[in-house]
């Protein structure tokens, strides 16, 4: 079965930056670890759908953090949705980085994009076509 995060042990409190944190159906907290050294594939995510898709668990909650900032995406939806996204800019020269995290509920997937790792939201409640996003960024319950 794949590697998925269920501590914060010391790799991962030493990173400081902004994550996200799934509960699945038997009480189990996720922690995104990414590029985590020696674990494939590096994005945590991409392991979290494999290791739900290879059990009859779920998720049931899941929030984004930063230091004592908390976010809730969603509780108990059809399936989670997490990407992450830069935002650039030519006349100065700057990146901003981005997290879009968001829930599929009724069929519909709604997103919000957050800016990392301040956890300032801009996007919120954005409705997506499932059809047109990448099927790795979602997680089916």
């Amino acid at each position: 079965m794949c590697m998925i995060c269920t501590k914060k042990d010391d790799w991962l409190i030493n990173q400081d930056s902004t994550l996200w944190i799934c509960t699945l159906s038997d009480g189990t907290l996720v922690y995104q670890d990414d590029e985590r050294p020696n674990i494939d594939p590096p994005q945590a995510w991409f392991r979290l759908k494999h290791y739900i898709e290879n059990s009859d668990l779920s998720i049931v909650r899941m929030e984004l953090n930063f230091r004592s900032h908390t976010e809730i995406v969603g509780d108990n939806a059809e399936a989670f949705f997490f990407a992450k996204g830069i935002l650039g800019s030519l006349s100065t020269n700057s990146l901003t980085h981005q997290y879009v995290a968001g829930t599929v509920i009724d069929g519909k997937l709604t997103t919000t994009t957050w800016r990392v790792p301040e956890l300032l939201s801009s996007y919120e409640n954005e409705e997506r076509k499932i059809k047109n996003v990448d099927p790795r960024c979602l997680i089916w319950n």
